[in-house]
Formats: C-alpha cells, sequence, structure tokens
C-alpha cells in the first residue's frame, strides 16, 4: 500500500529534511572556509526571492550547497533570512548579506 499525503507531508519529508539540514550544518562547522552568495530573483508569478548558497572545500573538491530560498515580500523575511545565516555560519555575515539585498 501507498503511505498517504498526511504520511509524506508530517512524517517522511521532515525526516529527510532535518537529515540532509543535519549533514550539511556539520559540513559546514568542519569546513576551514566558507563563502556565502546570494541572489535575488522574481518568480513568474511577480513574487521575490533570495536565495543563499554556501560555497567550501570539501576532502578532495569544491562543494556548494543551497542553505535556504526565501520570500522577501516584507521585513521579517530579512529577520528569517539573517537567522538562517546565523545557524549555519555566524551572525557577523548576517548584515553584509541583508545590506546586499536591501540595496537591490
Amino acid at each position: 500500500m501507498i503511505p498517504s499525503r498526511k504520511f509524506f507531508s508530517e512524517t517522511a519529508i521532515p525526516q529527510i529534511y532535518n537529515k540532509v539540514k543535519s549533514e550539511v550544518k556539520e559540513k559546514l562547522s568542519r569546513a576551514e572556509r566558507v563563502a556565502l552568495t546570494c541572489d535575488v530573483w522574481t518568480s513568474q508569478a511577480k513574487e521575490s526571492y533570495v536565495t543563499l548558497t554556501a560555497h567550501y572545500r570539501g576532502v578532495c573538491e569544491y562543494k556548494c550547497v543551497c542553505v535556504c530560498i526565501i520570500e522577501i515580500n516584507a521585513q521579517e523575511k530579512f529577520t528569517s533570512l539573517c537567522s538562517t545565516i546565523e545557524e549555519y555560519v555566524s551572525i557577523s555575515v548576517c548584515v553584509c548579506v541583508c545590506v546586499c539585498v536591501l540595496q537591490r
């Protein structure tokens, strides 16, 4: 039997999300240096988003991972972006990213 939509939305997907999130945080915490890039873009539905990507060196190669995609239609979304950056990297980076986004 195929599991229900509720199972996927409330159990399976959150478990996968939390597992991947933990793995990314672990890899970033072990990286000697992490560079963050952000990109502001607009969907076809005219909704604005910012994507935050972390770049770091793995064991034998450079890696990059999308840390978050956040809709930026209100000031509280910037707070959400800052919280995400703080969670994955450090608070000192947060100010720079938000200033870049606000100036666009």
